[in-house]
């Protein structure tokens, strides 16, 4: 294995804000490990922030004598979905396939018999058809956070429901997410509806519920900044954050409300202009390998999708976030009223 570098990664190789490049080269291996079919010498992966440490493509690297390089972006709101064909083999995103990347070519199909490692998902993550664009490889959703001993009413009682936070005796000590799809889809589901719902009156119904509360919270958190700071005793919040932050500070408690939460799965997707597929649908088996799924989401908190991994979270109240497709001007509108208001 030659010495890891740290390179600047090219203008425009994607679409968000762009990070750095890190190239595990090789040297030695035949390529031909990790399956019958043999693998190209060269792999070249697109991922979000945090997705994969340099490490694991390295390790990768060695044992299937591929020279990997992995350049990493930061998802911006708002910004258009990665490059696909760009020059990439394999990205990542950290949600469901954009269908700007599904519904246009963009994306090859990934060979469930080249990735034996797709039967060991959890049933609620396998795919359902044989015609599979991208599979999840880590997940967390969103929830409540809260600190028992500080609510006002019944310390120690859980608020476990989205109606927390139309609650007068918390006014000013409540925040949720800095997210469109969080806040919106947290008051569909208050109302028995999908959190991926597209209808323009049930989306302005979540909107007028969000508006109703708002005058109760401390504002909105952004992605990042630390859950439950001083004045606030409850927040929406997503399971990763919440898990790591509950590490330093036993006195935080998180859970899924009885109405339900969004789950969002991180998946990788091959790029239908991939030039190296066999080593692609290679690097796919082996993020799907239980100890290397372990490896991958024990750091940030998330959770693995193989079975192997008993679900840390009720899944039968979770739902999956979906491309809203034709209503992204929906949610975008009616999320911008929510934050000026």
């Amino acid at each position: 294995m030659q010495r890891r570098e740290v390179l600047r990664l090219a203008a425009g190789a994607a679409a968000a804000g762009t990070l750095g490049r890190f190239v595990a080269g090789c040297t030695g291996g035949d390529g031909a490990r990790g399956g019958a079919a043999r693998l190209e010498r060269e792999l070249h992966v697109l991922a979000h922030a945090d997705a994969f440490e340099p490490a694991l493509l390295e390790r990768f690297g060695t044992e299937m004598g591929v020279r990997v390089t992995l350049d990493q972006y930061e998802p911006l709101a708002g910004a258009p979905a990665p490059a696909a064909d760009a020059g990439f083999d394999l990205f990542t995103f950290p949600g469901p396939a954009p269908r700007s990347l599904s519904g246009a070519g963009r994306l090859s199909p990934i060979d469930p018999a080249r990735v034996p490692a797709i039967d060991r998902l959890l049933p609620f993550f396998r795919p359902t058809t044989t015609d599979v664009h991208a599979v999840p490889f880590a997940w967390e959703a969103t929830g409540i956070a809260w600190r028992p001993s500080a609510l006002p009413a019944q310390p120690g009682a859980a608020p476990d429901t989205w109606c927390v936070f139309f609650e007068p005796a918390l006014a000013g000590r409540m925040t949720l997410l800095d997210s469109a799809r969080d806040v919106l889809g947290a008051m569909l589901l208050l109302r028995g509806r999908s959190l991926n719902a597209t209808e323009a009156s049930v989306l302005q119904q979540a909107r007028d519920d969000a508006l109703a509360c708002r005058p109760l919270l401390d504002g909105f958190r952004p992605a990042g900044r630390a859950i439950l700071a001083e004045p606030t005793v409850v927040c929406q919040a997503r399971s990763g954050e919440a898990m790591r932050a509950t590490r330093a500070d036993p006195g935080i408690a998180f859970g899924i409300p009885r109405e339900g939460g969004a789950l969002f799965a991180e998946h990788i997707a091959l790029a239908a202009s991939a030039a190296h597929p066999q080593a692609a649908h290679a690097f796919i088996d082996y993020i799907l390998r239980p100890e290397i799924s372990a490896e991958i989401t024990a750091a940030s908190g998330r959770y693995s999708p193989l079975a192997a991994a008993a679900p840390a979270l009720p899944l039968d109240r979770l739902e999956p976030v979906l491309d809203p497709g034709d209503a992204s001007p929906l949610y975008d509108r009616f999320w911008m009223e929510i934050q000026s208001a």
